[in-house]
């Protein structure tokens, strides 16, 4: 049996000194917490908001995030593609998702705001009608996946080729093309 816990506040309690039994949050919110290196396998987040927290290398098997919000949190070497996949959603804005996965996942209209996402795999993903608004790349894996739709307006670091990747719809800011065209091995020349 899981501990329940609804309609709560927490602020600046470090989840790494104890270990926790599963548990199920809904409609709560957490500041400043440390969830860093902690093993969230099977917990259930629904409705949940997190401010800047830590919740690096933390593993995620079977975890739900279900209409999560994270802001300012560090996101860095989570294994998305190991949550439950049943109804995942998430918000991320200002957080740093460095060397995450995203393998295989599924989530339609989600938004990632000036967020800095390098090293991360998204191979195989489907994103459609998501937002990258302001978001930074480097070094991600972008293979055959979908982003149709998709907002990558203000994108710095986007290296993406629309030959292995669904990008239909997709929007970018003109600094963006050189990043579509890279895979083409095409120069641009920027003088007047």
């Amino acid at each position: 049996m899981s501990l329940f816990r609804q309609d709560e506040t927490f602020k600046g309690i470090n989840f790494s000194d104890a270990n926790h039994a599963k548990a199920e949050f809904e409609n709560c919110e957490f500041k400043s917490c440390n969830f860093n290196s902690v093993d969230l396998s099977e917990f259930v987040f629904q409705d949940c908001d997190f401010e800047n927290c830590d919740f690096s290398i933390s593993k995620l098997s079977k975890t739900a995030f279900r209409n999560v919000q994270f802001k300012s949190c560090k996101l860095m070497g989570l294994r998305f593609d190991q949550c439950n996949p049943i109804g995942l959603q998430i918000y991320c804005t200002e957080c740093v998702l460095d060397h995450s996965s995203f393998y295989r996942i599924k989530m339609h209209k989600i938004r990632f705001v000036s967020c800095r996402l390098q090293g991360v795999d998204f191979s195989e993903c489907d994103f459609n009608e998501s937002s990258f608004a302001g978001c930074e790349f480097g070094d991600n894996i972008f293979d055959k996946s979908s982003f149709q739709k998709c907002d990558f307006r203000g994108t710095r670091g986007l290296l993406i080729n629309p030959a292995a990747n669904k990008l239909k719809g997709a929007v970018f800011n003109q600094d963006a093309l050189a990043g579509l065209l890279a895979g083409f091995q095409i120069e641009i020349d920027e003088t007047e």
